[in-house]
């Protein structure tokens, strides 16, 4: 099978080859996830399996409250929820601390499927592992952490100081 970027065209090091690598994997993660999504047989979506995983891992949230964790705008959310609602899978209930407010909360049914697809994805992803070094394992979870972290310590200030001013203006 034909693995593009597999080959670097020139050298590449340091920044530039872990850059190649993120889109790869970036194309390889999108691919495994509607894999996954469709093999699951739930008829979730990304954004429907990202709610549920926060209302499953965190408990029953509003809508807003999910917007902020998804990094999404709450219209965006909100046909999340509305759909997920649709198929059964979240359910709204009051608000204990707000008898105006509602929180959405994921149903038996939403629960489970948000299991069926997580172990299909821990099984598959376990597959890619098997021929692994458990501390190359280990070592690739920490350095995949690490990283997450370093990537959402950059700030818009950090961005902005690496083009130049005339670069910037010579792209509008």
């Amino acid at each position: 099978m034909t693995r593009p970027g597999a080959g670097p065209a020139a050298p590449a090091a340091g920044p530039d080859r872990v850059a190649m690598q993120l889109v790869r994997l970036k194309k390889s993660m999108e691919l495994f996830r509607a894999r996954v999504l469709r093999a699951s047989g739930h008829g979730l979506e990304g954004s429907g399996l990202a709610v549920l995983f926060h209302l499953t891992t965190d408990g029953p949230a509003r809508t807003s409250r999910l917007a902020d964790l998804l990094g999404l705008d709450p219209s965006t959310t909100s046909r999340h929820v509305a759909a997920l609602e649709r198929s059964g899978h979240v359910e709204r209930v009051a608000d204990p601390d707000d008898g105006r407010a509602w929180l959405v909360q994921a149903s038996p049914s939403g629960r489970q499927a948000f299991e069926d697809t997580r172990a299909l994805r821990n099984a598959l992803v376990g597959r890619a592992l098997a021929g692994w070094d458990p501390a190359d394992v280990d070592a690739l979870a920490t350095a995949l952490a690490r990283f997450n972290d370093s990537v959402l310590d950059l700030d818009a200030g950090t961005v902005d100081a690496l083009v130049a001013p005339t670069t910037r203006k010579d792209r509008r």
